[in-house]
């Protein structure tokens, strides 16, 4: 029971995230996704005025990444990036600073220079969506539920 549990919490979590890395900042867009586990997913999501959803074009300037001290370092950054500032929620996808993505909230910025860096904690879902809905069908395997 555990493990269905486990993957039935991560399925969501992987459908959310997708809802989120295809939707612009403050606005409703619908979208089918695979997913990454073989499922499709339909929705629609309105992302908070705060919420910024990064491209890769704004990732380009990452210098590093460390989820355990919530950093994020760029390094002659683009005008989005500059614009980031406490309070703000950033999620960008898979990227070569990022291996895994992130979804951070902004705690606090600091400049040096052309050098950026945000000091930020784990953002949670309630803060970035303002609203939306989102249906999710998947067909499990005997070996993904025992």
């Amino acid at each position: 029971m555990k493990n269905s549990t486990l993957i039935l919490r991560l399925v969501a979590a992987s459908v959310i995230g997708s809802f989120l890395w295809n939707c612009s900042e403050s606005s409703t867009k619908p979208d089918e996704d695979p997913g990454d586990n073989g499922g499709t997913g339909v929705g629609t999501v309105v992302l908070a005025e705060n919420t910024k959803v990064l491209k890769s074009s704004d990732l380009n300037s990452l210098t590093s990444y460390s989820p355990e001290q919530g950093t994020l370092k760029f390094s002659s950054a683009n005008e989005t990036i500059k614009n980031l500032k406490a309070g703000d929620i950033v999620v960008a996808g898979i990227t070569d600073g990022a291996e895994q993505g992130f979804f951070r909230k902004i705690s606090a910025v600091s400049t040096n220079g052309s050098d950026i860096t945000f000091n930020t904690t784990q953002a949670n879902f309630e803060e970035a969506i303002e609203s939306g809905h989102m249906r999710f069908t998947q067909t499990l395997s005997t070996d993904q539920i025992n």
